[in-house]
């Protein structure tokens, strides 16, 4: 019954600023396909939380300096790229991401695998408009 408490409350829509307001001040963040200035916007919130992005490309970014860690992989590699951080951050963020994705359920499960015990993740869900986004492949 605790698991499926836990499921409710993961699945309740929140805004990304909402979440990311909810979390301790030095919490340690995995931004998996972020892009739109996520990391200077992040440290904005968190100054002190550990940050890391990993994309396939720059999108939109002005500036990745405000990153602890700024990584660029390809979309082969993306997922087994996720993997490698085992039970590492408090936090996994992934916002418009999964849809471009090659192997869904293989990013998904490298994600969930990226938290630690007790992590949490965000997890935003395409909208009807973004199934005319361009995939990963296209890119």
């Amino acid at each position: 019954m605790q698991f499926i408490n836990h499921i409710r409350t993961f699945l309740q829509p929140r805004h990304k600023v909402d979440f990311l307001s909810s979390l301790p001040p030095t919490v340690s963040i995995l931004d998996v396909g972020f892009g739109n200035n996520s990391p200077c916007r992040t440290k904005d919130i968190f100054p002190n939380c550990n940050y890391v992005g990993l994309d396939i490309g720059d999108y939109n970014l002005e500036n990745t300096s405000c990153a602890d860690q700024y990584l660029l992989t390809t979309p082969q590699n993306f997922a087994n790229k996720i993997a490698q951080f085992s039970s590492v951050f408090d936090v996994v963020v992934s916002s418009h991401n999964l849809e471009h994705c090659n192997e869904r359920c293989k990013v998904l499960e490298s994600m969930i695998g990226a938290l630690k015990n007790e992590g949490e993740m965000y997890l935003s869900f395409p909208c009807e408009q973004s199934v005319f986004f361009p995939s990963r492949e296209e890119l």
